[in-house]
């Protein structure tokens, strides 16, 4: 969703300094919301117009996911991030800023990369290292598909909920079974 909490004019900035570096990458915004036409006009403020694509909502995200080189999330307030696993599982690197849960699924440097948030060279400097080192980004890539398919699978997440219910209740209410 192109919303203030995503912070598009963050991505777009990183873009901007990325461009500087690399000049042939390409940008990509997947989603749609009230401020596409903001993005529109800051993507021509900054001269990157022409190396982005707003593609809209997509139904299929996880296809446009796999064509990407990285994974860049901006949010400056973010739940828990499907996206990120999402990212990860297809074996796409990702950076994240210190936003929600990305300290919980990245291990900075290992399975991705987390970077401060609303620092637009931070979130440009880690994006041009996973361009630059394809060795680096083939290990964090091997690390983040092992990390989300052995901690954030849906098996894996209803174990870790049963085991918190289970202290919380003192054991007190079996799984399955409804407290009559």
């Amino acid at each position: 969703a192109l919303t203030p909490q995503k912070n598009i004019p963050l991505f777009l900035r990183s873009a901007e300094l990325l461009l500087k570096k690399h000049e042939g990458v390409f940008f990509l915004i997947v989603g749609d919301g009230p401020l596409m036409d903001d993005v529109k006009k800051k993507a021509r403020g900054l001269g990157i117009h022409r190396r982005l694509l707003l593609a809209g909502f997509k139904r299929d995200v996880q296809n446009y996911i796999k064509a990407l080189d990285v994974f860049v999330l901006t949010s400056d307030n973010e739940g828990f991030s499907g996206a990120l696993l999402q990212a990860m599982l297809l074996r796409v690197p990702v950076v994240s800023p210190t936003a929600g849960g990305a300290e919980e699924v990245i291990v900075n440097g290992e399975t991705g990369f987390v970077v401060p948030r609303g620092d637009p060279t931070a979130i440009a400097d880690a994006v041009s290292r996973l361009l630059e080192d394809e060795e680096l980004r083939r290990r964090i890539v091997s690390r983040a598909y092992s990390t989300v398919v052995e901690n954030f699978t849906v098996g894996r997440m209803v174990e870790a909920y049963t085991r918190v219910y289970g202290e919380v209740t003192g054991g007190r209410i079996p799984v399955g079974k409804v407290p009559e």
